[in-house]
């Protein structure tokens, strides 16, 4: 079955089929889908394409993730997480029986030969790539978001490209530059991060050894971002763990003088319950049903607390 995008329909929360006026513009490879309903309705999701693949079980995969640490690569018959921190296992996002789902983009085969399915824009909806030995289905994820009748709903643009794999990556991000213009910087930022090198474990040595190798090697670095691993616990951003010796101020102060900026990584909306900040200001965080913090059991870190 040839994949396009001239047969969407749309979903009710309860998985039915709903009536609406579709209207779809194609141009070569380029996909723009919009509809309009007849009644107040809550909506799951809109399908762009449902069916049998042809795909070699062999042919080379990669897929994006929804989150930033997330992205897969394999074959079309068994890929998995690059970094392991899937969506479905570690970020609790829900995913269809029987597929395993990507996000946004995904690249078949190599080479010459390389289909690239994406979405060439991301204002308002996710766009779910799920696929399985022999079916594939291409969907916008719609939230479950009450519509009213007569409204005009556009879904993101999509695009099918086919050819050499950096040509169609090329073209790829032309057209989402076009979508979505790329912010100007008088200067590219450029630095090192502590998570890519040493990820969560990191101590106030660890920083300085390699502050001292980036002196002398790559000094046309800029930045030196301190991530994840230097609090105590989530949502005690002031405070320093135990591999730290100084605050961190001093030891900004002391990037600083090396002639670097100093930088830090935080999640400002989640706390250990732990964390000093948990005990000493619970009035900061979203509340359960019954008055308590809300623990985030069905969501990625979900033994941490939600801030509000």
């Amino acid at each position: 079955m040839a994949i396009n995008f001239r047969s969407p329909y749309l979903t009710g929360s309860d998985g039915r089929k709903i009536p609406c006026s579709l209207k779809i513009e194609e141009n070569g490879s380029y996909y723009s889908v919009s509809f309009t309903l007849n009644q107040n309705v809550k909506l799951k999701e809109a399908v762009l394409f449902s069916g049998a693949h042809n795909f070699p079980a062999g042919a080379k995969f990669y897929g994006d993730g929804y989150q930033m640490l997330s992205q897969y690569s394999g074959t079309t018959a068994r890929f998995g997480t690059i970094t392991g921190y899937s969506d479905k296992g570690h970020y609790k996002m829900p995913q269809t029986s029987g597929f395993k789902t990507v996000y946004n983009y995904a690249l078949i085969g190599s080479g010459n030969n390389t289909l690239l399915i994406g979405a060439s824009s991301c204002n308002r909806f996710r766009t779910e790539i799920r696929i399985s030995k022999t079916q594939l289905c291409i969907a916008q994820c719609l939230e479950n978001l009450e519509f009213r009748a007569n409204e005009k709903i556009c879904l993101e643009n999509m695009v099918i490209l086919q050819g050499e794999k950096n040509c169609i990556l090329n073209e790829y991000a032309r057209i989402i530059s076009e979508a979505h213009p790329a912010k100007k910087y008088f200067e590219m930022p450029a630095g090192w991060c502590s998570w890519y090198c040493i990820g969560p474990n990191i101590s106030e040595q660890d920083i300085f050894d390699n502050l001292k190798v980036i002196r002398e090697k790559t000094p046309q670095l800029k930045y030196i971002q301190i991530d994840d691993g230097f609090q105590p616990f989530m949502g005690d951003w002031l405070e320093t763990s135990d591999k730290f010796d100084r605050p961190m101020k001093e030891i900004c102060t002391d990037i600083k003088k090396a002639g670097f900026e100093p930088a830090i990584w935080l999640a400002p909306f989640i706390a250990s319950p732990k964390s000093r900040l948990l005990k000493e200001h619970p009035e900061y965080f979203v509340k359960d049903e019954t008055g308590r913090p809300r623990l985030r059991r069905l969501t990625s870190y979900r033994h941490m607390f939600l801030t509000a």
